[in-house]
């Protein structure tokens, strides 16, 4: 156990801020998807996700301190736990298939969830 809890610092912030960011960019995408329709299904998400990322990273490093590999494994704790969310709740409500999980731009919204927290952290440590 003394090994996981190193991986993150703060596991139940962690996971707070990972729930609220798949709240805000499922909203958000939803949004997207009836008021930008053409625009959606590309490159909306993948500009405005950033910023929720960013967000959501920003208030978690404000009240925990970390280095740029805490900052990548957070990301990757957040993009498993998004995953898990998508299983649980946008593909059996919502999407109605696994193809979803194929789709390149939630493959590059994963890669920006992984980076963006170590950005983020970086741009902390700089104030």
């Amino acid at each position: 156990m003394k090994d996981a809890q190193k991986l993150i610092k703060d596991w139940k912030m962690a996971t707070v801020w990972g729930a609220i960011l798949w709240v805000l960019i499922f909203v958000a995408v939803t949004v997207m998807m009836f008021g930008l329709p053409g625009l959606y299904q590309n490159w909306c998400p993948l500009i405005v996700n950033p910023f929720l990322i960013g967000f959501c990273a920003y208030m978690y490093f404000k009240g925990v301190k970390g280095k740029i590999n805490d900052a990548l494994i957070l990301g990757i704790y957040w993009v498993i736990l998004g995953t898990v969310l998508d299983l649980l709740v946008t593909v059996p409500l919502f999407v109605k298939g696994y193809s979803f999980f194929g789709q390149w731009t939630l493959w590059l919204g994963w890669l920006e969830t992984i980076i963006i927290p170590a950005l983020t952290l970086k741009y902390l440590k700089r104030k």
